[in-house]
């Protein structure tokens, strides 16, 4: 799909089915959101007459909520919005939706279907429920986050591993570890509870 906006750099790119290792990034999830870069989601629908476009924002990081991310949101959603797009009417996406079937279907009874969007920056995964008076939701989350996030966790693997094992305790510099952060070592054996 090809979208642009007065004086924009135009925007273009493909919607596909979401694929099945990312279908629960459709819901709000806070103890995954740092680790997806989950940015917040658009909740909307398509009103009374299956022509309106009734939207509310949901943020789920503010740092990620940049200038950048809302210009590329706003022209993504207004490309998808235009004539014969699948969010221009509930007609357009239960056509859209059909056309997809199994291969988009988030459930046997077809009541809700799964896309993604990808750009240089951005992911955006449609949850779509092309049904008069249901929700439907964009899920957007920045790749630069999802980096780092991953950068972080390797960096501390990384440390974790340099420790070398003192006894048949566990790893020296545990203790250390869980006293910096308030935390009691685990027991470990027969007591255990």
């Amino acid at each position: 799909m090809n979208g642009s906006s007065q004086g924009r750099k135009k925007i273009s790119f493909k919607v596909e089915p979401v694929p099945a290792e990312q279908r629960d990034w459709l819901y709000s999830d806070p103890a995954k959101g740092a680790e997806r870069g989950c940015i917040g989601h658009l909740r909307f629908d398509t009103g009374r007459s299956g022509k309106e476009f009734w939207t509310s924002w949901w943020p789920h990081n503010e740092t990620l909520n940049r200038q950048p991310f809302k210009k590329e949101l706003d022209q993504v959603v207004n490309t998808l919005r235009k004539k014969g797009n699948p969010l221009s009417d509930l007609y357009s996406m239960i056509h859209f939706c059909g056309e997809h079937g199994n291969e988009a279907a988030l459930s046997q009874d077809f009541r809700s279907f799964g896309f993604k969007i990808e750009t240089k920056a951005h992911e955006y995964l449609l949850r779509l429920t092309p049904f008069r008076g249901d929700y439907s939701y964009i899920y957007c989350y920045d790749k630069e986050a999802q980096r780092n996030h991953a950068k972080d966790q390797a960096s501390v693997l990384k440390k974790l591993e340099e420790l070398q094992p003192e006894s048949e305790s566990g790893p020296k510099g545990i203790p250390e570890l869980l006293a910096k952060t308030g935390k009691e070592k685990p027991h470990v054996g027969k007591d255990a509870r």
